[in-house]
C-alpha cells in the first residue's frame, strides 16, 4: 500500500493524503505514477529470480472515470515492459455502482486487456448482487470492519459467512481486509477465504524489504511442502 515519506511530519497513510489529491484533482497523475512504479519494480523482482508477483493497484473514481482509461493504463503497463496479467486493478462499491452500464463497459475492456479486477472494501457500499454476476470481477475483498472483531471460538459473523459463501458460490476468488491474529486467519480459512492481507503477514514495507520477506515465505512454503510429502511417504 502506497506510503508518503513526509519530510517533517514521518510516514503518512493513504488516509491523510489521498483525499487531498483528489480534492485539488491529482490522483490521476498519482495513479499514473503508482502504475509505472509497479510495474518497473515488477520487473526488477523477475530478474532478481523471483517469479512473477501479481500487485493490486487502487483506481480511483476520478481516474477510472477517465476516458480511454483501458488504454491508457494499458499503455503505461506496456511502456515499462509490463504485463497487465500481473496487475489487479481495485475499485469501491460506490465507483463501480455509478453509471452501471458505462462501468460494465470499461471493466470489459479491461479485462479483455488482461488485467484482473476486484472489488475492495467490499460490503460497505451499496453494491447490487445483479452487478456483481454481470461485471466481470474476479476478487472481491471483504473490508476489515467484518474481519476486527473474529475471535475463533468466541464470536460468529454470519455476515462474513455469506460473503465468503456468495463468493465461493459465483466462483470468486475472496481477500480478507486486516487480518491481525491468528485467530482472525483460522477462522476465515474454516470458512473457505484462505487469501488475506493485514500486519498477520507485514506492516507496509518497502519494495527491497519486500523482497527479502517473499524470499522468505517462498521458502518456508516450500519446506513446509517437502515435509508434508515426506510425512505422506512415511505413512
Amino acid at each position: 500500500m502506497i506510503r508518503w515519506q513526509h519530510p517533517t511530519r514521518g510516514l503518512l497513510s493513504p488516509a491523510e493524503f489521498i483525499p487531498v489529491a483528489e480534492e485539488e484533482e491529482l490522483i490521476v497523475e498519482m495513479s499514473e505514477w503508482v502504475i509505472k512504479s509497479v510495474t518497473q519494480q515488477q520487473r526488477a523482482w523477475h530478474k532478481k529470480g523471483l517469479a512473477p508477483t501479481a500487485v493490486s493497484i487502487n483506481l480511483s473514481g476520478l481516474h477510472f472515470r477517465q476516458r480511454n482509461i483501458a488504454s491508457q493504463v494499458k499503455g503505461i503497463v506496456f511502456a515499462e515492459g509490463g504485463n497487465p496479467q500481473d496487475i489487479e486493478l481495485e475499485l469501491t462499491e460506490s465507483v463501480l455502482m455509478t453509471d452501471a452500464p458505462s462501468t460494465a463497459s470499461t471493466l470489459n475492456e479491461l479485462k479483455e486487456s488482461g488485467f484482473r479486477l476486484a472489488i475492495d472494501d467490499f460490503g460497505t457500499g451499496h453494491s447490487s448482487l445483479a452487478y456483481l454476476q454481470r461485471f466481470p470481477i474476479d476478487t472481491i475483498k471483504i473490508d476489515q470492519a467484518f474481519v476486527k472483531d473474529l475471535k475463533l471460538g468466541k464470536v460468529d459473523s454470519p455476515i462474513m459467512r455469506a460473503i465468503i459463501g456468495m463468493g465461493r458460490a459465483l466462483n470468486l476468488h475472496i481477500v480478507a481486509e486486516g487480518v491481525e491474529t491468528r485467530d482472525q486467519l483460522a477462522f476465515l480459512r474454516m470458512q473457505g477465504c484462505a487469501a488475506y492481507q493485514g500486519y498477520l503477514f507485514s506492516k507496509p514495507v518497502p519494495a527491497n524489504q519486500l523482497q527479502h520477506l517473499l524470499r522468505d515465505r517462498l521458502s518456508d512454503e516450500a519446506s513446509r511442502a517437502t515435509e508434508r510429502l515426506r510425512n505422506r511417504l512415511a505413512s
